[in-house]
């Protein structure tokens, strides 16, 4: 379906924004070629000889355990497993003796019937995910197949080499090299929640040589060939080249579009299959569907009304309140759509808090509604008129935020020709860089944005000045030649010039966020604390983000020290710098630097007097990959197990899984997972339980999980109150079953004894056999399914009951042995009282004694009432 690109009148990253400079080839791009670099692409040519001759995988991607031609064998392997089912297995094969004294019917079928129950459980399970991966293969995207029409194929047809057009909130079907968009500048916006658990915006751009692509037809003629790294789990880096009408151009993670992610704010792109199925980068990250069994089981915001009404007006410092909401509406780099229905209008922002600084801009009368390149427009309150009066503000410069730099700045020029930089940023950057003595309520701001931060609220402050005309030429000249250099200073040139801007600024104000988190969830985290849970995060959030959820929610408290390990070292920015000839160097320099962070944070675990309840401990993801390494990750475990919380941040998937794995085989805790994404699915595999949060974009997490919820709160009574019962139940019932059955046997071996181990049964076959599969199958159930010791109140009221199956109060081995010992006394009793009672006594009119089926009767009646 062809159709002209959409040219919109947007503010763009590419135009303003550090990140974009032109694409330059890096040392990086040497290795092309080489081991780990050989991957051949013919872009809009997946059926030529030589790509055929590549053999590359299909797209088809399967979450489920079994295949129908894999189930029998693996589920009966998985049954077997079981020493139990053995022992059985071995028993029913004894049968088949002619020395046995029973038939070998009666000990088979209850064991078929056990086995076929729990292989029919797991058979249902696992078509529930193959249907979800039915539903995923069998989704449609747009694929060229020539002459410049695109026809909907479904995702699991796509090869490499294939050229897509993905539509807006559309998926991405596979690992994609974007080449064009509905932007005339050929850049998308990506929603990568799935990959990294990150809600804000991502920005994409293609290849200048590739952007002219407008439409369908323009693929009509379309050849390139791509020269990239092999499949891996990095979804933070790719290097690549693409060889389009006899030039190079280097490839980089700002043109990779990940499978699982997704479209937004962008009518359609169009990219070129480099990855599919199991070569992607989010299944490069997962593992395969685990088996597990239980542990038992292997050991047998407020708004100010003044300012709601437009009184803000009347106040003393009017003209400040106006500056302050205006910086809100101006200063940053969301895109405003509007709905052609209702006419309202929404904002697609890079992260929540931008997103709530324009709303609250609009609600207190500064509506954004509009911007292009070179200009943004508002409709605001003008206190001379006291009415809305659209206004458009000259767009010179963007200065964008980073986590070095911690702040955002804009140039603008208002409708009365002067020249405004405003600036927002987190205080420990901004106070520094105000004027002196003009800034009259400094310290007040100080006291407030203190009292936001230990409240656990997100701060800003915000501030601006007047720029002369002639300081904004030199700085906008030299400011666009630096965008444009492609040497590795870039960074430190660009930082220089905002430094030499971003100063004697004059204060307005600050804002303080709340990250609003699901409902009952700071209750939850606490509820599981008390119970004496340790709960850890891995986030993919930054770690300023990190660590304000982690207030949000209750792990982090006022007073904790915060032991943080970070890159933000000079080992750390070095490594970021360093030419690939002394990169191993770098490296080393580096982990020594991590290693020391974590061997003194260990030194003062043990030596000064914080108890472990108010340690913190706080590491960034390259910080992370490091103390995960054979040689320090002991190390690390102590320092961690020594803090109360534990967040890691930037966590890649495949180090969510590694944490996890470290944890439960190092220290021997049963570990439980809990996830919402697809960047959470290795870890929930990983985990002893895994708990997938349904009712969020993608269904990936579920699909992998033990168990699935609504609500992140819910976990509270999936645990305080079915843990606990769960527990009391399965170790009470598998205690039971052992006491019955030692009763049960111990009637057998004591006939023997009287019958002098002739071999002569006691009980009909079938009645050994139905025993437990029907006579006494009931009880057992009962005790399993219905057994309560306390209400659920009491469960969630009384936390520390949890802790009874965490001390295995119920399964220990005293506890098991005196259900034996009863047993044993059970069957001496019952057994010698039958024969005692009925010894030498005649009941025949013959005169005949007691026989065989006389004590039986006796027995069987007592058995069956136990």
């Amino acid at each position: 379906m062809g159709s002209g690109r959409k040219r919109r009148k947007q503010h763009f990253r590419r135009i303003h924004a550090f990140p974009c400079g032109r694409a330059s080839f890096k040392d990086e791009h040497s290795l092309i070629g080489g081991p780990g670099f050989s991957r051949i692409v013919y872009c809009n040519d997946p059926d030529s000889f030589e790509a055929n001759l590549l053999n590359y995988g299909g797209n088809y991607v399967k979450t489920s355990k079994y295949t129908v031609a894999s189930f029998f064998p693996k589920s009966l392997f998985e049954q077997f497993r079981r020493v139990a089912n053995l022992y059985f297995l071995l028993c029913a094969l004894l049968s088949f003796s002619p020395l046995s004294p029973y038939s070998p019917v009666s000990n088979v079928l209850p064991l078929v019937v056990v086995i076929g129950v729990t292989m029919g459980k797991e058979a249902l399970e696992d078509w529930r995910r193959t249907k979800q991966d039915m539903e995923m293969n069998n989704r449609k995207v747009k694929v060229h197949i020539g002459d410049g029409e695109f026809v909907e194929t479904k995702w699991m047809d796509l090869r490499v080499g294939h050229v897509v057009r993905v539509e807006k909130d559309e998926f991405f079907p596979a690992d994609l090299i974007l080449l064009s968009s509905s932007y005339e500048e050929a850049i998308c916006y990506v929603e990568t929640m799935n990959l990294d658990g990150e809600t804000n915006l991502k920005l994409k751009n293609a290849l200048e040589a590739s952007s002219n692509l407008h439409d369908d037809s323009s693929f009509q003629n379309f050849k390139a060939t791509i020269k990239c790294e092999d499949p891996n789990a990095n979804l933070y880096s790719f290097v690549g080249s693409m060889l389009l009408e006899e030039q190079q151009h280097p490839l980089s993670p700002q043109q990779l579009l990940l499978r699982d992610s997704k479209l937004r704010n962008t009518d359609f792109v169009y990219g070129v299959v480099i990855f599919t199925g199991h070569d992607t980068k989010v299944i490069q990250n997962s593992t395969d569907p685990p088996s597990k069994r239980s542990k038992i089981e292997k050991r047998m915001d407020k708004i100010d009304e003044r300012m709601m009404d437009g009184n803000w007006v009347k106040e003393p410092r009017a003209n400040v309140i106006q500056k302050f909401l205006q910086l809100l509406a101006i200063c940053h780099t969301a895109l405003p759509e509007i709905d052609e229905k209702t006419g309202k209008i929404s904002y697609e922002a890079e992260s929540p808090d931008e997103a709530a600084f324009v709303i609250a801009a609009r609600e207190f009368g500064f509506e954004f509604y509009e911007r292009s390149q070179t200009s943004i427009s508002l409709r605001e309150f003008d206190p001379t008129s006291a009415k809305k009066v659209e206004r458009s503000y000259q767009l010179l410069d963007v200065l964008e935020f980073n986590s070095t730099r911690k702040r955002m700045s804009v140039i603008i020029r208002d409708s009365k020709g002067k020249l405004l930089l405003l600036c927002k940023g987190a205080d420990s950057v901004m106070f520094e860089r105000l004027a002196k003595n003009r800034c009259e309520f400094e310290e007040q701001t100080k006291v407030h944005v203190n009292e936001y931060a230990d409240a656990g609220l997100r701060t800003l402050v915000l501030a601006y000045r007047e720029l002369k005309e002639e300081e904004f030429n030199s700085f906008h000249q030299e400011f666009i030649k630096a965008k444009n250099t492609v040497s590795t200073d870039r960074d430190d040139i660009i930082d220089q010039l905002t430094e030499s801007v971003e100063k004697d600024l004059i204060l307005l104000g600050a804002t303080a966020v709340e990250d609003k988190l699901q409902n009952g969830v700071p209750e939850c985290i606490d509820k599981l604390a008390q119970a004496g849970i340790k709960i850890w995060v891995l986030t993919g959030d930054k770690m300023e983000t990190a660590i304000n959820i982690g207030f949000a929610c209750s792990l982090l408290r006022q007073g904790m020290k915060q032991i943080i390990i970070s890159s933000e070292t000079p080992e750390g920015k070095a490594l970021d710098k360093v030419e690939d000839d002394h990169k191993s160097a770098a490296i080393k320099a580096f982990k020594t630097s991590v290693t020391q962070q974590i061997t003194d944070a260990k030194a003062l675990l043990t030596s000064s007097s914080e108890t472990p309840e108010t340690l913190a401990l706080i590491i960034d993801g390259k910080s992370l990959t490091y103390a995960l390494e054979d040689d320090v990750k002991d190390l690390f475990l102590e320092l961690a197990i020594g803090c109360a919380s534990v967040i890691c941040c930037r966590s890649s998937p495949k180090q969510k899984a590694q944490v996890t794995q470290m944890v439960k085989v190092k220290t021997g805790s049963t570990t439980l997972a809990v996830g919402d994404g697809a960047n959470d699915v290795g870890m929930i595999q990983e985990a002893d339980i895994g708990i997938g949060i349904s009712g969020v974009e993608g269904m990936q997490a579920v699909m992998s999980s033990d168990i699935a919820i609504a609500q992140f709160r819910y976990l509270e009574r999936l645990l305080l109150v079915h843990g606990h019962w769960c527990y009391r139940r399965i170790s009470s019932m598998i205690c039971y079953f052992f006491y019955k059955n030692i009763v049960f046997g111990f009637t057998l071996f004591f006939f023997e004894m009287y019958a002098s181990f002739s071999g002569q049964t006691v009980y009909n076959d079938w009645f050994l056999s139905l025993y437990n599969v029907f006579f006494t199958s009931l009880p057992v159930i009962a005790l399993g399914v219905f057994d309560q010791d306390v209400s659920s109140r009491y469960c969630l009221k009384f936390s520390l009951l949890y802790q009874e199956g965490v001390q295995n109060v119920l399964f220990s081995w005293v506890r098991i042995f005196g259900w034996v010992f009863n047993g044993l006394l059970s069957s001496v009793i019952i057994f010698f009282f039958c024969v005692g009672a009925m010894d030498y006594q005649a009941f025949r009119n013959s005169g005949e004694v007691v026989g065989l089926e006389i004590l039986v009767s006796p027995c069987t009646l007592v058995l069956f009432g136990l």
